[in-house]
């Protein structure tokens, strides 16, 4: 069970790679920083859309709630109002249907009072 010492050619290429990007950074260490303040910017732009995007369904939940209960208030105002007219239109049938009766009741009275007067 030899197993060979040699290193991979891949992880040689990813080894020479890393000392490349580390040179780099030792000499120019402010682009290691941008490109932090680049990913914590994206971050924050990201979370800031997100928070727009919540506020804007938010909202919208809102105008439609409001739209709903305004729609539920005109209906029940509108069979509120239905009920008084009707009941309004009830009591002034009831009242010439009284007004009616009085009048055939003083129509008969007088038609009995001029046959009496007749006699």
């Amino acid at each position: 069970a030899f197993q060979n010492n040699k290193p991979s050619e891949r992880y040689l290429e990813q080894l020479e790679d890393g000392k490349i990007q580390l040179k780099r950074l030792l000499e120019n260490p402010e682009e290691s920083m941008l490109d932090v303040k680049d990913k914590q910017y994206e971050k924050e732009r990201k979370l800031e859309e997100e928070k727009k995007k919540k506020l804007e369904r938010d909202a919208a939940l809102m105008r439609e709630e409001g739209d709903r209960v305004k729609r539920e208030r005109q209906a029940t105002e509108a069979a509120r109002r239905k009920d008084m007219e009707d009941e309004i239109r009830s009591k002034r049938e009831a009242q010439l249907a009284e007004v009616a009766k009085q009048k055939a009741e003083d129509i008969a009275k007088m038609k009995e009072t001029e046959k009496e007067q007749r006699k």
